[in-house]
């Protein structure tokens, strides 16, 4: 979260749903930005308003806060698409859409609706699935056949017909005494 505030709605609720950077994962509430939009839009009248008095002081004091209060709502996530929509509309939105930073799967989620999150809270945990870690465990007189680099073609019982190619990235330097297996990493 980019601000204090509290969770209203939550578009993705379970673990294993997808995120994207284009759509929302939740509505947040923050009385604070609702404020700050506020004083955006003041300060946008009193520029407006002060941009032909003969004081150059006065009119680029306008100006001033402006850049100010604009510079706040963007530290706070603020996009210039919103900024836009606030200067068209004339109204604070009261509602931020919280965005993912990254396109993934929820892999934890740590809020719920009516739940207060504090500024820099994370709401979810999201990995990125495109690249993933396969360890495998290869009997004894069969590690000798492998080496780093080496590329590997893998199938699955839970994607049947389909190949997934990997590279050999790590060898375990040593052997499971019971299973008499060494682990390699893909």
């Amino acid at each position: 979260s980019w601000i204090a505030g509290r969770i209203d709605r939550l578009y993705v609720n379970r673990v294993g749903d997808p995120v994207s950077k284009k759509h929302p994962v939740a509505l947040l509430y923050a009385p604070e930005l609702v404020a700050a939009q506020q004083e955006y839009l003041l300060a946008l009248r009193s520029a407006e308003e002060l941009k032909g008095s003969r004081i150059a002081a006065i009119a680029a004091n306008g100006a001033g806060l402006v850049t100010s209060a604009r510079q706040r709502l963007k530290l706070w996530g603020v996009s210039e698409d919103q900024l836009a929509a606030l200067e068209q509309g004339g109204e604070p939105m009261v509602h931020r859409p919280i965005s993912s930073p990254l396109e993934g799967v929820v892999i934890e989620k740590m809020v719920l609706v009516g739940d207060d999150v504090a500024e820099g809270e994370a709401l979810f945990s999201v990995a990125d699935l495109s690249t993933v870690w396969v360890e495998l465990a290869l009997y004894e007189n069969e590690f000798p056949a492998v080496s780093i680099g080496q590329e590997v073609t893998i199938t699955s019982q839970s994607y049947p017909g389909e190949e997934f190619v990997g590279k050999v990235s790590y060898i375990y330097p040593f052997l499971d005494a019971q299973t008499r297996t060494v682990k390699v990493r893909l």
